[in-house]
């Protein structure tokens, strides 16, 4: 293959091309059609390279994506892995101890009637208290309503002593004007 690419260096040679660049116009080296064919096969390849690249670098990146998730699903999976063993140690020293799991759950019923009976018990303790103020206070009314019934009486005798008291003054009154109106007629005459 090689003598081949070397035969065709040996071919005529493409008129010259120029260039415009930064530094002014230039001229390119002529290439032969072989060789100019060579240059596009490499140039080919590169490409086909550099998608191949940038293919198996996004299959790494997933790859890499994954891992990590792997690496989380994994240490969820040690941590109840963790928890189920220390639970199964903390049951088994239950066992160990010989203790019934029925009067385990018994104590625990036990424990909680307790704890509900307390709260009753304070609830009651409450209520009485409340029951105490409200019976001091409806003797304290029953003392005012006395006081109230016994002062009401002494003003019902006072009104009706004034009442009576009133009567008479009107008798006088009336007497009075009487002698009044007798003692202008005697005058009169």
């Amino acid at each position: 293959m090689v003598s081949k690419q070397v035969q065709g260096l040996n071919a005529p040679l493409p008129p010259k091309m120029l260039v415009q660049g930064k530094f002014g116009q230039r001229e390119l080296p002529s290439v032969s059609q072989k060789e100019h064919q060579v240059h596009e096969d490499w140039a080919n390849e590169l490409r086909l390279a550099d998608d191949k690249i940038k293919s198996l670098r996004d299959k790494m990146m997933e790859q890499v994506e994954a891992n990590k998730i792997a690496e989380q699903d994994l240490h969820k999976a040690k941590m109840m892995i963790e928890t189920r063993d220390s639970e199964i140690r903390r049951l088994s020293l239950l066992y160990e101890a010989n203790v019934n799991l029925d009067k385990l759950g018994q104590n625990y019923t036990l424990e909680k009637l307790q704890r509900q009976n307390e709260n009753l018990l304070k609830q009651l303790e409450f209520v009485n208290s409340e029951n105490n103020k409200l019976a001091s206070l409806q003797a304290n009314s029953n003392e005012n309503t006395k006081s109230i019934n016994s002062k009401s009486k002494e003003v019902i005798k006072l009104t009706q002593k004034l009442q009576s008291r009133d009567t008479q003054l009107q008798e006088a009154l009336e007497e009075l004007k009487s002698k009044t109106e007798l003692v202008q007629r005697l005058t009169e005459q």
